[in-house]
């Protein structure tokens, strides 16, 4: 009843009633009975009415329900109304007697009147009823109508939609036919696909296999070429005089030996021919004795700064063919550097040494032979352990002679490896421009000895994307450097260009004619060319002149000189790359296309991987017909002077000089590893100054961390090296505030140092130049060498070499005629002295730091290198890198008294740990 005056109002409102009293005059009325009939219980007055403890009780009863109506907790006031009902249920009887008279009958006649409403409102509410239920017969009247008129229209609608559902299903079954059909056209596609990829694959690995087959044959073509060379030459000897003199001592002897003829005769004769023409060719080269240098008769240039020398070894001798190898170094030359281009013909002789011939008028280009004895052919196989001796006692003599200090060896043949890695203060890149494994003369051997010289290379450079993938496999420091031209040398006119006699154009071809050479194209092109001449020129070593002497239109020049190929070159219409498709030739980047385009000429030449990268300068063929229709294009068509000139720019912009700019840049750029050179100081400043001075003119090594551990000095030593560590990068020192020993002061610097490679380093030392990356390289090739000294002047133990000089400018030249004597030579050590030692990082981190007990100094050397031993590696000196040592500055400083009590105490230490100590001892000087 709190908002009943509202609740009236709406259902006025919304039910549109009219009451027979304003809601107004009825809130009047009800408020007016509020204030006067029902707030007795609030008087004093009304306490007397109710016996004597009900009032108070009904008071707070009365309380609780108007909050608990408040709070709109209506079963909560039932609950407490039905309490009191059954509480006065005694008393009923007497609650009329208790109830004010006036309040009886006035609520007697306000019920009356109550009554009288309700009667009143129930009669408008039935009026309103009726009228309303009269619209609503009306409505329900026109919702029949609608009804009907609704299920007229559902029917038609339902009646079309089942024609449709019909449809829909006809439809549904047709599309799941032809779903049904299109996954079944699918599973046949992917099947068909899948077996198609199949073929496919098997296609590729047919013609892949075909590739390699056909290399094989045509190193099988080779090879019987090559037997059928020797057996002439064989049948030429027999002829001779001198061997039918000889016929009955040789049936003699081999009746003697064998009990007649052996069936290995044959073989021993061309073996025997074989040698005697390698030791023909080596005898006509110049050269020296074994134990004299050509320095008298040859004029050498001094090496310029900042240039290293290049060592080339060769895969040809340098007045075979011209060809990369050549160019290469011709260019290195032209661009400042010393190049040693190292034959591969032998002076057969058992000494070792070498003969050298100049090869232009600056002294920085020569071709160099070693001495071997048996002048052995490189491509047959490796050298023995006795050859690798005598060529590295003869690169010993040639470095005694060049006097190098930084050194690139550049490898064009695995041969080599031995001998060209142990050059000192040198980076090792291996010329990778031909796959080995294509030709016909490669052993098994040497193409296993390549895969290792491709693994350890500093550097691979490679001529095609072929060989770059491939060398990829072994190697990812990898280079292309392709092949190029001698553009200036066929841009020009000759002065005599080739004619044909015949007025014919000519179709042309220079260079080997080997087993890549494909000799059915060859003859297809002259059959279809009759009209033509077919000029091949070059070295015939396939018997394709015997194969193609038929054709009236092909002529074959043979070799001829380099310097004769412009005026060839000026004479020909349309030059030909007649080459099988074989695995050789798949990872060949020709030369002669360069040179080709720099005459401006047509070109025509089968589908290889290397001709791409030409575009439309050069035309191709897939195959034997598209080569032709290629070619019919060429002589047909003559090329406009735009073409032309873009021939002649592409060509120009790839010479022989671009080539070695882009070699020296690639091996500068090599990334040396990181090494850490720690010096420990006490005193002895100009010493001191000495040392690190030398290590930053001799060292020759970018990548280079010197730390200097000063122990607490007493003289100029601690403000040196504070000026010292600012005036340079890769700097850095360590300034104790006393003396805290040898081993713990190399300990601080070995903890901060951060190289792959550790150097400890007395400060009474001078270095010698490339000191540091020939000591690495030797841990790089001995991988169970833990640690490595050079030798020296002065130290106790095998380091120690008989040399004498009185200054360091002295001591530089002849320290450099012992080390490059002994190239790539090492003296097992039992223990390293620690004037200088170098180690690998994984050797430090296993073996751990110095041991400290051993104070200032004295055995802390030996012990290390007894944990070095026991952690299963070896330990080496190199007696081709010298470092002077003035030997023990800082403890000559110590009274001989207490040096030798030092001396004791740690002996006793060491065998404490070690057993007995052996002394050390010197190395013989036999």
């Amino acid at each position: 009843m709190q908002d009943w005056q509202t609740c009236l109002g709406r259902i006025e409102s919304e039910l549109d009633i009219h009451w027979p009293l304003s809601s107004q005059q009825v809130a009047n009325e009800v408020n007016e009975y509020l204030r006067h009939d029902l707030r007795h219980q609030h008087l004093a007055a009304s306490k007397d009415v109710l016996p004597g403890g009900w009032h108070d009780y009904l008071d707070g009863l009365y309380r609780r329900v108007v909050a608990i109506d408040r709070a709109g907790k209506w079963p909560e006031v039932d609950g407490e109304l039905a309490a009191i009902t059954a509480r006065l249920a005694i008393v009923e009887p007497a609650i009329a007697d208790l109830v004010p008279l006036s309040i009886l009958d006035k609520m007697s006649s306000d019920l009356h009147q109550v009554e009288k409403e309700r009667d009143a409102y129930k009669a408008e509410a039935q009026r309103i009823f009726d009228e309303k239920s009269g619209v609503m017969d009306l409505h329900l009247q026109d919702i029949e109508v609608y009804k009907a008129e609704a299920q007229r229209i559902f029917d038609e609608k339902r009646a079309v939609m089942e024609l449709h559902l019909q449809d829909i299903e006809e439809a549904k079954a047709v599309r799941a036919a032809h779903e049904a059909e299109l996954a079944h056209a699918k599973a046949e596609r992917q099947r068909l696909l899948e077996e198609l990829s199949e073929l496919s694959e098997e296609v590729q690995s047919l013609r892949g296999d075909l590739v390699i087959t056909k290399g094989e044959s045509a190193k099988a073509f080779a090879r019987q070429c090559s037997l059928d060379v020797v057996r002439a030459e064989l049948e030429q000897i027999k002829a001779s005089r001198s061997w039918r003199l000889t016929r009955p001592l040789r049936f003699l002897m081999r009746t003697v030996r064998h009990g007649g003829l052996a069936s290995a005769d044959q073989q021993r004769i061309i073996d025997l021919v074989r040698r005697s023409a390698d030791a023909t060719q080596a005898a006509i080269s110049p050269g020296a004795s074994a134990d004299t240098l050509p320095a008298k008769a040859v004029s050498l240039a001094p090496a310029m700064a900042g240039k290293r020398d290049y060592f080339i070894w060769a895969v040809i001798d340098w007045h075979f063919r011209t060809q990369r190898p050549q160019h290469l170094a011709r260019e290195l030359s032209a661009a400042g550097h010393r190049v040693f281009y190292i034959s591969n013909n032998f002076v057969n002789h058992p000494l070792p040494g070498f003969a050298v011939e100049p090869l232009d008028q600056q002294g920085r280009l020569f071709q160099v032979q070693l001495r071997l004895q048996g002048s052995p052919a490189i491509y047959d196989g490796i050298p023995t352990p006795d050859a690798r001796e005598q060529l590295r006692a003869g690169l010993g003599i040639l470095l005694n002679w060049t006097r190098s200090t930084a050194c690139v060896s550049l490898v064009q043949h695995p041969y080599w490896l031995e001998t060209a890695r142990i050059l000192p203060n040198s980076s090792l890149a291996y010329d990778c421009m031909d796959h080995h494994g294509g030709f016909a003369d490669n052993s098994p051997e040497v193409l296993a000895r390549e895969r290792e010289l491709m693994g350890t290379s500093d550097l691979l450079v490679v001529t095609s994307d072929w060989l770059y993938d491939e060398a990829g496999k072994h190697n990812p420091r990898r280079l292309m450097v392709r092949n190029a031209c001698q553009y200036e040398h066929f841009a020009r006119h000759s002065d005599r260009p080739f004619r044909d006699p015949k007025g014919r154009k000519v179709i042309g071809y220079y260079g080997a004619i080997a087993e890549w050479f494909d000799l059915d194209l060859v003859e297809k092109v002259a059959r279809r060319f009759s009209d033509c001449l077919v000029l091949l020129v070059g070295a015939d070593t396939v018997g394709a002149k015997q194969r193609l002497k038929h054709l009236a239109n092909v002529e074959f020049t043979g070799e001829v000189p380099y310097a004769a190929l412009p005026a060839y070159l000026d004479g020909i219409d349309v030059c030909l790359l007649p080459f099988q498709v074989i695995p050789l030739t798949l990872a060949t980047n020709p030369v002669k296309v360069y040179e080709y385009l720099s005459a401006g000429k047509e070109v025509v030449s089968i589908d290889l991987p290397e001709i791409r990268q030409f575009g439309d300068l050069v035309r191709t063929g897939t195959d034997h017909a598209s080569f032709i229709r290629a070619l019919e294009s060429a002589l047909a068509t003559p090329p406009g002077a735009e073409l032309v000139e873009r021939r002649r720019q592409f060509a120009a912009s790839q010479t022989w000089a671009h080539r070695a700019t882009d070699l020296t840049k690639g091996v500068a750029a090599l990334e040396q590893p990181r090494v850490s050179v720690i010096v420990v100081t006490y005193n002895n400043l100009d010493l001191t100054k000495i040392c690190l001075r030398s290590l930053e003119q001799l060292s020759d090594y970018s990548n280079l961390d010197v730390i200097v551990v000063d122990n607490a000095s007493s003289d100029e030593t601690p403000v040196y090296l504070q000026e010292w560590v600012s005036a340079g990068p890769g700097r850095r020192i360590i300034l104790n505030d006393d003396n805290r020993g040898f081993a713990a002061a190399n300990n601080q610097g070995l903890e901060v140092a951060d190289g792959e490679y550790l150097v400890l380093l007395n400060n009474d030392t001078h270095v010698t130049p490339g000191w540091i990356s020939t000591l690495v390289a030797h841990l790089r090739r001995n991988t169970r060498l833990g640690m490595i000294g050079p030798v020296t002047n002065n130290i106790g133990n095998e380091a120690r070499i008989d040399i004498l000089y009185d200054d360091m400018a002295t001591m530089l030249k002849v320290s450099a005629a012992y080390t490059s004597r002994h190239v790539g030579v090492l003296t097992s050590l039992r223990t390293a002295a620690f004037f200088c030692v170098m180690m690998r990082r994984d050797v430090y981190e296993k073996v751990g730091p110095l041991d400290e007990a051993f104070g200032i100094g004295f055995f802390e050397d030996d012990d290390y290198c007894r944990r070095v031993e026991q952690a299963g590696w070896s330990i080496a000196c190199a007696d081709d890198v010298f470092v002077h040592h003035n030997l023990s500055a800082s403890f000559n400083k110590l009274k001989q008294e207490k040096r030798k009590a030092l001396f004791e105490a740690n002996r006793a230490i060491y065998e404490a740990k070690w057993g007995e100590w052996v002394p050390h001892s010197y190395r013989s000087t036999t």
